[in-house]
C-alpha cells in the first residue's frame, strides 16, 4: 500500500530497496509549492498594501501634507512677504498669555456642547419623522428638499442659457 504523504530522499530510497515487486523507478521528489509564513505575510502586506494605496496618496497630499507644513508654519515669524523666522514655541507662549484665548476657547466649548447636538439630534428626528408613514409625507419631503432641486434648476438655467448663446446656430 502506497502513502500519500510526500516522501523525503532517505524514505524513497528504503522504500526501493523493500518494495522488489516494484518495477518502476521511485517517484521524484515533490516540487515544493507552498510558500513559508515569511512569504505569505510578506505577499499578505503587499496585498494590503495595493488596496490602500488609491486612498493613502489623497490623504497624504490633501490632509497630512497641509497638517505638517501647518506645524512648521507656527513655528515661525512669517507675514507671507517677509522671510520666514524661526521662533520655535514662542507663539504658542503668547498664545497662552493673550487674554482673549480664554474667550475663544469658550466660544469653541459652546459650539461642541450646544450647536452639534441640537444639529444631530434635530437631524435625526427629522429623518425619523419623514420616514414615518402619515399623511402629507412626501409633501413634507418635497418642501425639505426643494432647497437642492431648486439650486440644480438654476445652475442649469445659467449654464444652459451660457451654452446656448456661445454654440453656432445651424
Amino acid at each position: 500500500m502506497t502513502s500519500i504523504l510526500p516522501l523525503t530522499e532517505p524514505a524513497i530510497a528504503a522504500r526501493a530497496a523493500t518494495d522488489s515487486d516494484d518495477t518502476s523507478a521511485p517517484p521524484a521528489a515533490p516540487r515544493r509549492t507552498a510558500r513559508g509564513p515569511r512569504a505569505r505575510r510578506v505577499r499578505y502586506a503587499l496585498t494590503v498594501l495595493a488596496f490602500l494605496l488609491p486612498s493613502a496618496i489623497p490623504l497624504t497630499l490633501f490632509v497630512l501634507t497641509p497638517m505638517v507644513s501647518a506645524a512648521w508654519i507656527s513655528l515661525h515669524d512669517w507675514n507671507l512677504l517677509s522671510p520666514m523666522t524661526f521662533v520655535g514655541l514662542d507663539n504658542f507662549a503668547g498664545l497662552i498669555t493673550d487674554p482673549d484665548t480664554a474667550r475663544v476657547f469658550g466660544n469653541t466649548i459652546y459650539y461642541i456642547v450646544g450647536y452639534l447636538p441640537l444639529v444631530y439630534i434635530g437631524g435625526l428626528a427629522l429623518a425619523l419623522g419623514l420616514n414615518r408613514a402619515m399623511r402629507g409625507r412626501n409633501l413634507l419631503r418635497g418642501i425639505y428638499f426643494l432647497p437642492v432641486v431648486t439650486s440644480w434648476i438654476v445652475f442649469r438655467a445659467t449654464a444652459g442659457s451660457a451654452t446656448a448663446r456661445s454654440s453656432p446656430t445651424a
